[in-house]
C-alpha cells in the first residue's frame, strides 16, 4: 500500500510540474510571439501572410487539400459570422462545387471566370462580384440564359489555375475561360512552402491533417519557435516570370484544344497608401485577347482609390466597371453569339 502511495505522489509530482512547464512555456510563447496579422491585400511586403491565411483557411474548413490545385473550396461551405467582414458583412456561402455561385444549372451556357481572391469578390456582397455582374449583364440583354461560374480561390496563382482548368475546370464545359490570375505569383516561398509551385509534389502535414498530438502542447511549440528563428530566409516566388509565361500559354492551347474561348486580364494593384497610382504587376500585353485593367484603371487618375477596398481588391463599384468592361469586350469578339454544342 506505501509503495502504490509512494508512485501515485510520484506521478502527481511529475504531473505538477508539466502542468508547471507547460504554463511557463505560454507565459514565454506570449512574450516572445506578438499575434500574427492576417495581411488581407496578400501584398509581398510580408512574405508570411499568405501562408497564415491558407494556414487558417484550412483550419477553418474553408480549403481542402487537391493533388492538383493543392486546395480547393470546400463544397457546400458556409461561413462563420466572424468572417463576414471579409465578404462584404455577408456570411460565404459555396455551391455544391466549391465555388462563389449559384448552384450548376443544366440548361445554361457557361462562362468561367478563374482567379483569386479579387475575382472571387473578398470584401464584396456575393451579387456584387463582377462575376455575378457580368452575369447580370448577359442575361439582361442576350436572348440566350448565360450562367457565370466563379471558380477563382483566395492565394490562387496562375499555375493552380492552369491545373483547376485542366483537372475540373473542363467538366463544367464554359464556352468561354476568364484568366484572371498572376497577382499571388510573385508571393515569396516559405518553410513550408519552399519550392514554386510546378515543383511541390507533397502537401504540408498541416494541409492533410496529420498534426502530431505534441501541437497541443506549448513547450513543443516555444522549442519549435525558438528554433524556426534560426531557419534562413528562403528565396525566390510562387511563379517565376518564365513559369508565369508558360502557365497562360499552357492555359491558351488547352482551351483552344476544347473550343473554348480565353480572356486574359491583366494584373494590377492600387497604391492606396503611397503614390495613389497603379502599379501593373503583369501587363500581359503580348496576349489577346485581353481585359487590360492596369490601363482601366490608369484611366481614371486620381478617382482610381474609389474603385478599390484595398490595393488589390476592388470595391462593388470597381467590380461593376471591370463587369462592364468585360461585357463589351465579349460583344465586340462575337463570343455571345449563339454556338452549336
Amino acid at each position: 500500500m506505501k509503495k502504490a502511495t509512494s508512485i501515485g505522489r510520484l506521478l502527481l509530482l511529475n504531473l505538477s510540474i508539466w502542468l508547471a512547464l507547460e504554463l511557463i512555456a505560454m507565459l514565454f510563447l506570449s512574450a516572445s510571439t506578438a499575434p500574427q496579422q492576417i495581411d488581407s491585400t496578400l501584398a509581398q511586403k510580408d512574405d508570411k501572410s499568405w501562408i497564415v491565411q491558407t494556414r487558417l483557411s484550412f483550419d477553418g474548413g474553408l480549403y481542402r487539400w487537391d493533388e492538383h490545385c493543392f486546395w480547393r473550396l470546400a463544397p457546400n461551405y458556409r461561413g462563420r459570422e466572424g468572417a463576414s467582414h471579409f465578404w462584404g458583412n455577408a456570411t460565404l456561402s459555396l455551391n455544391e462545387e466549391g465555388m462563389r455561385s449559384a448552384a450548376l444549372q443544366p440548361d445554361r451556357r457557361r462562362i468561367l471566370v478563374l482567379g483569386g481572391s479579387h475575382p472571387m469578390g473578398m470584401y464584396v456582397k456575393a451579387g456584387s462580384v463582377y462575376s455575378a455582374a457580368l452575369e447580370k449583364l448577359l442575361n439582361g440583354e442576350q436572348g440566350t440564359r448565360w450562367q457565370v461560374l466563379n471558380a477563382a480561390a483566395p492565394g490562387y496563382t496562375s499555375y493552380q489555375g492552369l491545373q483547376y482548368l485542366q483537372h475540373v475546370g473542363l467538366t463544367f464545359k464554359p464556352e468561354i475561360v476568364i484568366f484572371d490570375l498572376g497577382v499571388n505569383d510573385g508571393l515569396a516561398l516559405t518553410p513550408e512552402f519552399s519550392q514554386p509551385d510546378h515543383l511541390i509534389k507533397l502537401p504540408p502535414e498541416w494541409a492533410v491533417q496529420t498534426s502530431s498530438i505534441l501541437e497541443f502542447s506549448a513547450i513543443f511549440k516555444l522549442f519549435r519557435h525558438w528554433l524556426r528563428d534560426d531557419v534562413p530566409k528562403i528565396q525566390g516566388v510562387r511563379v517565376p516570370p518564365e513559369e508565369h509565361k508558360n502557365n497562360l500559354d499552357a492555359a491558351l492551347a488547352l482551351a483552344r484544344e476544347h473550343g473554348i474561348h480565353l480572356l486574359f486580364v491583366s494584373q494590377a494593384r492600387f497604391d492606396l497608401y503611397g503614390s495613389k497610382k497603379i502599379q501593373c504587376i503583369y501587363s500581359e500585353q503580348d496576349r489577346s485577347p485581353l481585359i487590360d485593367v492596369c490601363a482601366l484603371w490608369a484611366s481614371k487618375g486620381e478617382t482610381a482609390a474609389s474603385y478599390f477596398a484595398d490595393p488589390i481588391h476592388a470595391n462593388a463599384k470597381g467590380h461593376q466597371l471591370i463587369a462592364d468592361t468585360v461585357y463589351n469586350k465579349l460583344k465586340t469578339l462575337g463570343w455571345l453569339a449563339q454556338r452549336g454544342r
